[in-house]
């Protein structure tokens, strides 16, 4: 027996299409059918968690239930197995559906990292005809995260930027380039535009009238789809970033020996993970990773390039170590001559 239905967008007359199911195909060579008539009966539109749609079954029962079952023992000496629709005149519009086979759905490592342009492409064209939300959404990220920026730094001029200010060669104020920086605010942008356009779809799918949703996809989406897998990691990226900046390099929650590796794996498994991101986010997220490895001792000394420093910073630079030794110097001085007058 073959698990089979056929799912709808859109409320149909059953009268204006005609369902058929068996042996055939929908290429030219294909002349001879065996299929036979299914009827249709749709049911109330139901809430699709992992793609944000909302799907009419063709008829009655769930996959698995004998309703939803075709011998397959009508399939001798076949080629190829079939589910066709045809449209006749009469249809009020265009019909979008989708047939489907099997329960059981397995995935590629290439399709499970591919699952955000799969969500992408149900939002647009191929379901929901609504790919607009993805670049409005665009702009609202953008825009909202730049908000964030200027009301966490007090503007450009203070903050994460002022920490980028260096000296070149000639003397003169540049900011400088962080690469992990550049990944970590790319993967924040695709996180939050990951979640924009769950929220979207999310509405427009619980504004479709008469929609059904059981607890099971509610959960799914608001645990897993929109809390485990972008909420988390857009908490963890922004924590990261945070500690980028901390003075103590040594510090058990900044050392990149013990930190780096564990980003890379974390970024690696959420690239996987049900549309994370939008592919782009854990994408950026790895990449920052993988420039986060420079600083360990035990790839970052084969990956590390020289130094060239200005003039004026390399005088500085010695200026700093000169004064440093001799604070040294002198404190070690003191504590010989003076060894109690150091006691509280």
């Amino acid at each position: 027996m073959i698990d089979v239905d056929a799912v709808f967008r859109d409320p149909i007359d059953p009268s204006t299409v005609r369902l058929t199911i068996g042996c055939g195909g929908c290429a030219r060579g294909d002349i001879y059918f065996s299929e036979e008539p299914w009827p249709l009966e749709l049911q109330p539109p139901e809430y699709e968690p992992f793609s944000q749609t909302a799907i009419r079954s063709g008829w009655r029962g769930k996959l698995g239930d004998a309703s939803k079952k075709f011998p397959s023992a009508r399939l001798a000496n076949c080629d190829h197995f079939t589910i066709r629709l045809d449209v006749f005149a009469n249809a009020s519009g265009p019909v979008v559906w989708g047939a489907v086979i099997g329960r059981d759905e397995h995935f590629t490592l290439a399709e499970r990292a591919s699952f955000g342009f799969y969500q992408l492409q149900n939002h647009g064209s191929e379901w929901t005809d609504a790919g607009f939300t993805l670049w409005i959404n665009l702009v609202l990220a953008i825009a909202l995260i730049a908000t964030t920026k200027l009301l966490v730094f007090h503007g450009y001029g203070g903050g994460a930027m002022a920490r980028a200010l260096v000296l070149d060669s000639s003397g003169v104020v540049r900011y400088a380039c962080n690469a992990r920086e550049i990944c970590y605010d790319a993967a924040v942008h695709a996180y939050t535009l990951s979640l924009l356009e769950l929220l979207t779809h999310f509405t427009f799918c619980i504004s479709v009238e008469g929609l059904e949703m059981s607890e099971f996809s509610f959960w799914v989406f608001w645990t897993v789809i929109f809390g485990v897998c972008n909420v988390l990691p857009l908490i963890l990226i922004l924590v990261i970033w945070g500690f980028m900046y901390s003075e103590d390099k040594r510090n058990c929650l900044v050392r990149a020996d013990i930190w780096a590796p564990i980003e890379l794996l974390l970024a690696v498994l959420f690239l996987y993970s049900l549309g994370s991101g939008l592919f782009f986010g854990p994408f950026f997220w790895g990449v920052g990773a993988l420039a986060r490895l420079r600083e360990t001792e035990w790839v970052g000394r084969w990956m590390r390039t020289p130094v060239h420093l200005s003039p004026i910073a390399a005088a500085r630079l010695e200026e700093d170590e000169k004064q440093k030794r001799d604070c040294e110097e002198r404190s070690a001085l003191v504590v010989l001559r003076h060894p109690h007058s150091l006691r509280v």
